[in-house]
């Protein structure tokens, strides 16, 4: 995917995603080989937090819950990109077909330039939030030296070298969610966009049709329906790539909201930790205002569409 990295918004998403080798579509050993580390050290982590739920009280278990949901999100999203990652070049090709918004009128452009402002903040805030929390993940024990876990962890036997591997697994998950969490995320928003984008341009062609003659308009119809099915295409490719993990933010959003809120309220812990719960709670909101905001918006756009077509008088 390494020959989109200069769009407008798509870069941000795939530059984190190239840091872990993914920014081609040859499958080499390596990567191959470095795709299971990643994959594994979650499940390998998980062993560790499940072990503390036989001997948890109420309180506990509602954290130990939330650990397991952040393990289980870094993999489920790393996984899904990694099976649908050739699917995703595909929609990247077809972008090359994209009408260039800078062959429009001045308040196209205008408009344009600005949503891609407003999304390259988006982007750039949700990176800069992540790494600020991951900082202060890495910061958790010195605050508080009876926390030498920075995931809740239980360690069942008396193993020194089981110790520091979990320990040493935990801060290099803090990195690897660092990057695939928003990146996987920006790629998303940023393809939405350019769908959303690209159906606002197909409208404006549409609404000038009756400026053409007979000959002109006729091919200016075929030409508009041939865009509208590369852009139904690109979004059935879309919806099944993004489907699930969208529910999985539903129940995501809904679960562990539900426990930040519930810590923040109730449980007294020192400030650095608040301060991470906070950020937490903030970031699991926006991050699933994320996927549905665009998901509405593309729908809406593809409704748009339709009546636009109805309104104009391309019949004449």
């Amino acid at each position: 995917m390494q020959h989109q990295t200069k769009d407008e918004i798509l870069h941000a998403g795939l530059t984190l995603m190239s840091f872990l080798g993914e920014s081609s579509s040859v499958t080499s050993k390596k990567l191959l080989a470095f795709r299971v580390f990643n994959s594994c050290l979650p499940v390998y982590l998980l062993v560790f937090v499940f072990a503390n739920f036989p001997h948890a009280e109420f309180g506990m278990y509602l954290k130990y819950v939330q650990s397991a949901i952040t393990l289980f999100h870094m993999l489920f999203k790393y996984v899904l990109f990694i099976y649908f990652k050739q699917d995703i070049e595909g929609i990247l090709k077809d972008k090359i077909h994209f009408w260039n918004y800078r062959k429009f009128d001045e308040k196209t452009i205008r408009q344009t330039t600005n949503i891609y402002g407003i999304v390259n903040f988006i982007q750039n805030s949700s990176i800069a939030v992540s790494f600020a929390a991951i900082l202060l993940y890495f910061l958790k024990p010195a605050f508080n030296s009876d926390d030498v876990y920075i995931i809740d962890a239980w360690i069942f036997t008396d193993n020194v070298i089981i110790e520091v591997t979990v320990l040493a697994c935990q801060y290099y998950f803090l990195i690897v969610i660092a990057i695939i969490v928003p990146g996987y995320d920006s790629i998303y928003l940023s393809l939405c966009t350019h769908v959303v984008l690209q159906l606002r341009f197909l409208k404006r062609k549409l609404k000038q049709l009756s400026k053409y003659s007979h000959g002109s308009a006729e091919r200016e119809i075929r030409m508009c329906i041939q865009y509208h099915q590369l852009l139904i295409s690109i979004f059935k490719r879309m919806k099944r790539i993004y489907a699930i993990m969208l529910l999985f933010h539903y129940f995501v959003t809904l679960l562990t909201g539900c426990l930040d809120l519930y810590e923040l309220l109730i449980r007294k812990s020192n400030l650095a930790y608040m301060a991470v719960m906070g950020m937490s709670v903030v970031f699991i909101y926006a991050q699933f205002g994320c996927y549905t905001i665009p998901a509405e918006a593309v729908a809406t756009e593809f409704s748009d569409l339709s009546n636009s077509i109805y309104m104009t008088n391309w019949y004449d």
